[in-house]
Parts: structure tokens; sequence; C-alpha cells
């Protein structure tokens, strides 16, 4: 069993529209709604792709109970703390005007008291012993700390975790030293100042047993020990990068439940983020689509 932990759900809104003005009324001519937030993507498609996924997140008013709902259809079981303010809104604008399309809006997330984190820190130690391998994703409400990660995996003991986050809070999570970190080039760039994927692997190397460095259609760069593998597959026509990133970790969190070997682990998971491009819905895949580009997907030893 893999449980995700996203501590900011949202209600991911993508919003089709011709054009925006400032200081004028601007009208969507279609929105669409998904349950979001990088955890519950990552449940999602683990449950997708291995039958079934657990979440752990926080969750406030009406919002917060439609996407545990709609993660109750698809084989995600969700628990941890309701709040009183309500789960977040996230945009993203779909436009033939180049300079909207693909803009993303996104909310803060319903605001916490330290006894509502202290129940998110309960529930999640009270939780572990059910699971191998715990992903952790995405921000953090506020009244969270930018240490709450840190502080989660100091109660993780001998987890096999996996991050994926920036800033302040990677930089402090790296302090312990996690199983797997996923990053993309433009977060690796701000951690190590450093321009060259595989050299960004390399180096996140020293804080993780598995360091994933995405950079967008290029594919993965994962390193593990003395090994640097890069895996990328094609696809033809994307729709939407939204949520790629984290069907990816799916992926990394299933090959390492199942002790896959670093060239399998590194061809699933660029398969998983290329599976969520080709449909409209965001942060989402088709277990037939992944195991098609799993297929066509290249993968290539570079040390």
């Amino acid at each position: 069993m893999i449980l995700a932990v996203c501590p900011n759900p949202s209600i991911d809104i993508l919003a089709e529209i011709d054009h925006f003005r400032l200081k004028s009324v601007n009208r969507f001519k279609k929105e669409l709604h998904y349950p979001g937030g990088k955890g519950v993507h990552v449940a999602m498609a683990v449950a997708e792709i291995a039958g079934q996924a657990d979440l752990l997140g926080v969750w406030g008013g009406p919002s917060g109970a439609w996407i545990r709902e709609e993660c109750k259809t698809r084989n995600v079981a969700c628990y941890g703390p309701t709040v009183s303010g309500w789960t977040r809104s996230c945009y993203t604008f779909k436009s033939e005007d180049p300079r909207i399309n693909e803009t993303e809006i996104t909310g803060a997330g319903p605001h916490t008291s330290e006894q509502e984190y202290q129940a998110f820190v309960e529930e999640y130690s009270a939780s572990l012993d059910r699971y191998e391998v715990v992903c952790m994703s995405g921000s953090v409400p506020p009244g969270f700390s930018s240490e709450t990660y840190f502080h989660l995996l100091g109660l993780s003991k001998d987890k096999k975790t996996i991050i994926d986050c920036s800033g302040i809070a990677l930089e402090k999570a790296l302090q312990r030293n996690p199983y797997c970190v996923h990053i993309n080039i433009h977060e690796g760039k701000a951690l190590f100042d450093m321009d060259d994927p595989a050299q960004i692997a390399v180096k996140l190397k020293e804080h993780c047993a598995y360091a994933a460095v995405t950079n967008g259609a290029d594919g993965l760069y994962l390193a593990h020990r003395d090994q640097l593998i890069h895996a990328a597959v094609r696809v033809d026509h994307v729709i939407s990068t939204v949520g790629s990133g984290d069907c990816l970790t799916a992926g990394l969190a299933v090959a390492i439940s199942q002790q896959y070997p670093i060239a399998e682990m590194a061809r699933l998971a660029v398969a998983c983020g290329a599976a969520n491009c080709i449909y409209e819905e965001l942060g989402m895949l088709r277990s037939s689509d992944v195991e098609a580009l799993n297929k066509k997907a290249q993968v290539k030893t570079i040390r």
C-alpha cells in the first residue's frame, strides 16, 4: 500500500477563455472541475495503475468534501482532519491566445490552527505502520510550517519516502535524506545553481537514494548510487501538462513499491507523466495509456 500526503488539496478548474482584460469583466467559455493538489494527483494515478491508494489531506468545507467523494470513486481512500475554512481552488486557463494559455492561478488554502496541524501530524504518525512507501507532495496551507515535511520525515523511520516540493520546504526536507526526491529543472536550478539536469540529478543524489530530475519533453534523469539513467517518451499531441510531474511521481512510487530495477523505474515514470498529457482531465491518466507508452519509452544509461 502506498500513502500519498497532500496537506493542501484543491479543486482544479480548467477554464476556457478567449481573452483576459485587466479592469474589465472576463467570462469563461467553459469550465471543468477536477480533484487536485499534487498529492491528490499522485494518489489517483497510483490507484489507476496499481488498484488503490490512500490519501492523507486537510479537508475544508463543501469543496473538501467534494474532493473526497471524487477520490472515493477512483479507489482512493481519504482521511485527515476537517478544518473550518474551505479547501482552495486553482485555475488553469486554456486559450487560443498564447499569452494566456496554460496560465495558472493557485489558491492559498484554508487557514489552519496549531491544533489542526497537530491533528494532521498525529493521523500521519498513527497510520505509518500500514505503508512501505510514502509520497509527500506540494504546498502546505496557511498555518502549517515550512518545516512540515522535515517534521514528517523525522517520524517516517524506515519508510521509503518520496518528496516532491520546492523552496524552503525542499531545502529542509533534504536534511532528512529522504529515499527519493523528484524536482523539475527549474527547482534544480534554484537549489544548486546548475543548468544541466543530469548534473543536478547527480548533485541531488547526495541527499537521497534516488534523485529524479525532470526537464519537460526532454524527459527524466534518474540517479541512484553510481548509475545515471535518462528516459523519455514522445507524445504527438499534448493537451495539458498540468499534473504530469505528479503522475511521474506516482510511477516512481509504484516502481519503488514493486522493487523495479532503475531502468524500468525510469520507464514507468515517464510513461505515467506522458499519459497525463493526452487528455483534458487535469492530473489524471489511464492505465491502458501507461502500458502503451511504457513500451514506447526510450531509456538510455548515461553511466
